[in-house]
């Protein structure tokens, strides 16, 4: 079984990923150090610069994710800067921005691949699009990587995704199609392909 490294503090996103790569015999392993903070609004960008870091540190195959989330009718804020955002204005502070207008949203996940005998990372790219709701919902799914699944309501959807009916429709649907299923689908026809 091949093994990569996921620098990651988040344990929600450690565990998807954990559990995706399974399925292509990728046995990934936490770790957690600590990586500069990027100015950044692109998660691409982020998760590209945090590659650049983890790489003069790391000598074996890792990932990196970043992951941001977009409102367009607020000029794409909060973008990457969400764990800041939901310290100072928090959840409840959003939602008062967004009285009066459109409430369309996209959480966007960049995540980063590289070994040393690459020349340059390998970026996979996915967007989960949706709507803000008026409210909060008072639940909390455990081991939730972003405590926005309280008011985020996937597209196709009429609950926030921390309704727990919600949360498992989403997710099967979205551990097929995710980022981190397109990296374990390359790995796997990558390694196929060397023999």
């Amino acid at each position: 079984m091949r093994k990569i490294i996921f620098v990651t503090r988040n344990k929600g996103k450690f565990e998807d990923a954990a559990k995706i790569l399974a399925e292509y015999k990728i046995k990934v392993i936490q770790k957690i150090m600590p990586i500069p903070e990027s100015q950044s609004w692109s998660v691409k960008e982020i998760a590209i610069e945090k590659a650049n870091f983890v790489k003069r540190h790391l000598k074996a195959p890792f990932i990196v994710e970043d992951s941001g989330f977009y409102i367009p009718s607020l000029g794409g804020f909060p973008a990457s800067q969400v764990n800041f955002v939901l310290e100072t204005i928090g959840i409840e502070g959003l939602l008062t921005l967004l009285k009066r207008k459109d409430r369309y949203c996209e959480f966007r996940y960049a995540l980063v691949y590289f070994e040393p005998r690459l020349e340059k990372p390998i970026i996979f790219e996915h967007k989960d699009k949706g709507y803000i709701s008026n409210k909060i919902l008072d639940k909390e799914i455990e081991h939730s990587w972003s405590p926005l699944v309280k008011i985020f309501i996937p597209q196709g959807f009429n609950r926030p995704l921390a309704d727990a009916k919600v949360n498992k429709k989403f997710h099967e649907n979205w551990s097929k199609i995710s980022h981190i299923r397109k990296f374990g689908q390359w790995l796997s026809k990558k390694r196929d392909s060397s023999g």
